[in-house]
C-alpha cells in the first residue's frame, strides 16, 4: 500500500504545479478590465511631460503611482482648493493578485481619481515616500474652466 502513496503525492504536485497556469490567466482578466474602462475623457497626469493642466466642470483627472506597502514606497496628495479639485475615488490593481495575502505579494498600481467641482485653480502635490520619508515630490497647477 505504501508503493501507492508515492505515485499520488508526485501527481498532487503535477496538478498543483498546472493550476498555477490558471493564476496567470487570471491577471491577464484584470488587465482586460483595466483596459476595457471608459477613460476615454480621463485625463492622465505625467509628471515627466508637463505640470499645468486644464479641465472642465465635470471633467477626470487622474494620477498613477506604484505602491509596496510591504517594502515601504506608498504616495500622499494634498490639494490647495478641493472645491476646485474634488478626490473621487482610488483604485489599487495588484501586480500579481493572486500573491496579494502573501508576505511581500502586495505590489500595485494605485490610481487617483480627481473631478473638475468649480471653475478656479487647486494646486495637486503628489509626495512619494519610501518607508515615511519624502523621496520626492511633484507639484501640478489644475485649471477647472
Amino acid at each position: 500500500m505504501k508503493n501507492y502513496l508515492i505515485p499520488i503525492f508526485l501527481l498532487s504536485l503535477l496538478l498543483s504545479a498546472c493550476s498555477g497556469t490558471k493564476k496567470s490567466t487570471n491577471t491577464t482578466v484584470v488587465e482586460e478590465k483595466k483596459d476595457s474602462k471608459d477613460s476615454s475623457d480621463i485625463i492622465k497626469i505625467d509628471p515627466l511631460r508637463k505640470s499645468d493642466y486644464k479641465i472642465k466642470v465635470g471633467q477626470k483627472i487622474s494620477y498613477s503611482y506604484k505602491e509596496h506597502g510591504s517594502v515601504g514606497i506608498s504616495a500622499e496628495y494634498d490639494l490647495s482648493d478641493a472645491s476646485v479639485l474634488v478626490f473621487k475615488d482610488k483604485i489599487r490593481e495588484f501586480k500579481n493578485p493572486n500573491n496579494a495575502q502573501y508576505p511581500g505579494g502586495d505590489e500595485s498600481v494605485i490610481t487617483l481619481f480627481f473631478e473638475g467641482g468649480k471653475p478656479g485653480s487647486s494646486n495637486l502635490k503628489i509626495t512619494n515616500l519610501f518607508r515615511g520619508k519624502t523621496e520626492n515630490e511633484f507639484k501640478f497647477k489644475i485649471t477647472v474652466e
